[in-house]
């Protein structure tokens, strides 16, 4: 069900040999910290919660006392936690070298400087596609840098809340893990794109058949497009959010440079994937922060001219019935839910 995976920048996986029982993942965005407990039961995995934690922020340093706090009080009774983390120093890419695969020390060398990043960020990365032979041959890196400050950060957090670490994994990396664990949404022939927005990020997938073509990653989200409503209507923050849930307003017409920019950016994205494989990039499918998601498919829709469609990914996580309440909001812990699966599915295989 799902494919390789880039994670574990510095953590190992210390649980029972099936992997653990219990376990809490942590999406720990900018400006949102979405947590999911996930137990294996009887031969099954249940979604048992989800809730938001203080929000991280881009200074994880300012924030570390009370992410701590409320994790370890939130995880009272499960030991073991994963992270997803995204939208500060981190980076994920998809790199493309000519020739052949090179070693893997030649390759990091390669990556790292592709990358512009030193030895301050620790870098994994994985051929995921080779591409002709002879003298046009050249193949693509799925590509993850992470400061290591920010992961001694977030051990720090762990391992002061009681907690034992997993693994730990960029945001871009688990969202292509949560693509590609949808195969009846990446076609044999043709190009499929998926947009998670949040709050001040975004990301951009783009596929040539079962295989990543494009990774991109915005520090703007759905948060450019309420400030435009606040600027153009004089309307405080939440004001300006409701009228954005509710869609009713022109869009067009009471935009920022910083969202029109962003819009273009992907346009010129999906027009560079249909230009270099000769596919149209079409559905997006679009994965929001909850009630503005129908919003922004019509908003995208429009921009990009191409079907967007809601990224519904319940279905696709090993059959997880969302507790009561959650049902509506299941997009929000996605790819929370998506690693919890990845990484207890090992133990269901032992166990049957």
């Amino acid at each position: 069900m799902f494919g390789p995976v880039l994670h574990n920048f510095s953590w190992q996986r210390p649980a029972d040999r099936d992997g653990p029982r219990r376990l809490v993942v942590v999406d720990l965005g900018v400006d949102s910290t979405d947590v999911v407990t996930v137990s294996r039961v009887n031969g099954r995995l249940e979604w048992l919660a989800g809730a938001s934690l203080a929000k991280a922020g881009d200074d994880l340093h300012a924030t570390a006392e009370q992410l701590t706090a409320e994790l370890k009080e939130h995880c009272a009774d499960t030991p073991y936690v994963s992270i997803l983390t995204g939208g500060r120093g981190g980076i994920v890419r998809l790199l493309t070298f000519p020739g052949q695969p090179a070693r893997s020390e030649t390759l990091t060398q390669h990556v790292q400087q592709t990358l512009g990043v030193g030895a301050d960020y620790a870098v994994l990365q994985q051929v995921v596609r080779r591409m002709n032979e002879g003298e046009d041959a050249e193949y693509s890196v799925l590509a993850a840098a992470l400061p290591y400050e920010e992961i001694d950060i977030l051990e720090d957090i762990v391992v002061n809340a009681g907690l034992t670490p997993v693994t730990l994994v960029a945001e871009g990396i688990a969202a292509a893990n949560l693509a590609e664990a949808e195969p009846e949404k990446l076609p044999e022939e043709g190009a499929v794109g998926f947009l998670r927005i949040r709050g001040s990020t975004s990301l951009l997938l783009l596929y040539d058949g079962n295989d990543l073509a494009l990774a991109r990653q915005f520090r703007v989200g759905a948060d450019a497009i309420i400030e435009s409503l606040m600027s153009a209507f004089d309307l405080d923050y939440e004001t300006a959010r409701k009228l954005f849930n509710s869609g009713s307003f022109d869009f067009s017409g009471n935009i920022s440079g910083d969202v029109s920019s962003w819009l273009h950016q992907i346009s010129i994205s999906l027009d560079f994937i249909e230009r270099r494989y000769g596919h149209r990039a079409e559905p997006l499918y679009l994965l929001g922060p909850g009630q503005g998601t129908n919003v922004l498919c019509d908003v995208f829709s429009e921009a990009a001219g191409r079907k967007i469609e809601p990224w519904d990914v319940l279905g696709s996580l090993g059959g997880l019935e969302a507790p009561p309440g959650l049902a509506q909001s299941s997009e929000t812990y996605a790819l929370a839910l998506c690693e919890a699966v990845r990484i207890m599915n090992r133990g269901l295989e032992n166990e049957a």
